[in-house]
Order: C-alpha cells, then sequence, then structure tokens
C-alpha cells in the first residue's frame, strides 16, 4: 500500500481538492492499494475536502505545530508500506505513484526519491537543489536549472543533493528511522536536514523525471508573511548551524544580516511595505540566534 502523508494549514479548498483528485487519478494506473493521512495543522476553520474514492483519514491538530511534528504524525498514523509525502498544493500527474514505486523498488540500495516539481512546467530549482548560503544560491541557481532541465531530458532518475519534502518518496520503515523530519525546524529546511542525514545514513537522493508534479508553491506566504519569512531565516540558520562548524555558521549570519539590510535599503521609498516587513522578520530571527550555537526552535 502506498500512504499519501498531507499537511494542511488555512489551504485554499481547491488547492486541496486538486491535490486530493490527482492522488485518485494517480492511484488506477498504479494498480496499488493507497490511502490518504491529511493531518490539518491547526487551521482557522475545518477543511473542506472533496468527496473521493480514495480512503481517506483526517486528523486535526488544535494548534499549528509547525511542518515537520505535523508530517512525522501523518507519517506515523501511515498504514502503508510505502509512503509518499506530498504539498496540499500539488498535483500528481496520471502515472506518478506507479513511476514512483516501480522506481523504488528497482533500487539496489536504500533510496529516497523526489517526484519532479514543476512550476508553469519548469523545474523548481530549490526543490532539488541544496543552498547553504544565499551567494551560492545568487551565483548557481541558473547552472542548477539547466543542469536539471539536461537531466529531465534523459527521463530516467537522477542523483540530487535534496529531496524536496513537498513530493518525498520512501519506504515507511526508512522514514521512520530517519524521524523522518527533525522537529526543531519549524517550517522549511526540514526536508534539507533530512537529505544530508539521509546521506550521511548511505542512502541514495534520486529525482524521478517521468514523475511530473505541479506545484503551486508558497500559498500561505501572502497571508501569513511574516511568519513565513521568520521561520524561513530560522531554518536557514539552523541548518547550518547543524551541518557545518560554529565558524561556518557565524559567517553564514553575517551574510544573512548583509542580505537583510540590502534589501531594505531597496526596499526604501516603495510604496509597497511587503518587502520591507519581509527583511524586518528576518533581522529579528538573525538577532534571536545571535552567536550563539543554537537556539531554542522557531514558535510563532
Amino acid at each position: 500500500m502506498i500512504s499519501i502523508c498531507v499537511v494542511l494549514f488555512n489551504t485554499e479548498p481547491e488547492l486541496v481538492a486538486a491535490c486530493v483528485e490527482s492522488v485518485a487519478a494517480s492511484r488506477l494506473p498504479s494498480g496499488e492499494a493507497v490511502e490518504m493521512v491529511i493531518v490539518d495543522n491547526g487551521s482557522r476553520t475545518e477543511p473542506v475536502l472533496p468527496v473521493t474514492t480514495v480512503p481517506l483519514t483526517l486528523v486535526r491538530l488544535p494548534t499549528n505545530l509547525g511542518f515537520a511534528k505535523a508530517m512525522n504524525r501523518a507519517v506515523a498514523a501511515a498504514a502503508g508500506d510505502l509512503v509518499l509525502c506530498l504539498n496540499p498544493d500539488a498535483a500528481l500527474s496520471p502515472t506518478a505513484l506507479a513511476t514512483l514505486a516501480e522506481t523504488l523498488r528497482a533500487q539496489s540500495t536504500r533510496s529516497l526519491l523526489v517526484a519532479f516539481l514543476l512550476n508553469d512546467g519548469g523545474v523548481q530549482v530549490d526543490a532539488l537543489t541544496l543552498w547553504m548560503f544565499s551567494s551560492g544560491r545568487l551565483w548557481r541557481r541558473s547552472r542548477s536549472r539547466r543542469e536539471l532541465e539536461r537531466s529531465r531530458a534523459g527521463g530516467t532518475a537522477f542523483p540530487v543533493r535534496k529531496v524536496s519534502g513537498g513530493a518525498l518518496f520512501g519506504r515507511r520503515d526508512d522514514l521512520v528511522e530517519l524521524g523522518p523530519f527533525n522537529e526543531q525546524f519549524f517550517l522549511y529546511g526540514e526536508d534539507a536536514d533530512l537529505s544530508l542525514r539521509a546521506v550521511g545514513a548511505g542512502f541514495s537522493l534520486l529525482a524521478v523525471p517521468a514523475a511530473p508534479v505541479d506545484h503551486v508553491g508558497g500559498s500561505s506566504a501572502s497571508s501569513f508573511g511574516s511568519l513565513v519569512e521568520r521561520a524561513r531565516q530560522d531554518a536557514a540558520l539552523r541548518l547550518v548551524s547543524l551541518h557545518h562548524s560554529h565558524p561556518v555558521a557565524l559567517l553564514a549570519r553575517a551574510e544573512a544580516v548583509a542580505v537583510a539590510v540590502a534589501g531594505l535599503a531597496q526596499s526604501a521609498g516603495r510604496s509597497s511595505s511587503a518587502s520591507r516587513s519581509a527583511r524586518l522578520a528576518r533581522l529579528s530571527e538573525i538577532r534571536r540566534w545571535g552567536v550563539r550555537r543554537s537556539v531554542p526552535p522557531f514558535v510563532p
């Protein structure tokens, strides 16, 4: 059985409906038994779920615990031997489940897969690429996009440095062994951390271009901008702190300050305060970290 694990947080009903419908459509070509485990992460109102032929379990949490904690609960409740962690604003292609299952079972080593996340037909570079520094992302993102598109054209699964939590596929036992997600991360960064830990444990990370997934992305960012920006900054600093030396972590914080201050200067005089509030939210989180090796997990 394949368990599709989804975490909701005030997600638009039409996106949830498209996600569930895509799972129902992808189940048929796979020939697999499929269930959905949906964890609602303290949304304001009870989520509206579409009528579907897929067995569906809804777990409602009283408050927003963050993506990592909520997804870990979904994986723990899953009955399948295979698990797909899927964002609610993502829609599977009709053959995605069959392709992912076949690809994973064909691997000779323990592996985690990621479906090929697309936005408007183009690859989502950040879903498949691991960045530790903003400067690296700035200078290498275009080249990484070209490399991913070339690999996509080959059609076969290929190694990547990161498997996005938005469409992550693996054996349930492997995911449980790995955690799967580090609950120190509230939002963002937990999939990069999992990827690094998995590689350290001997896993292969593979992207599967023959299993495309349309992903809207950022569906909550406009309504929860400050929360998202603080969580994003905390995740970036926490990831470096966990996987690099303290001097490297301090260097990452200095770079984060420079990027945020530069953004404030660019937003000066603009009519919209969105960019300015985002930069201030990031600076607030950097200040919380200071020069310490670690700080308590981010809580909104």
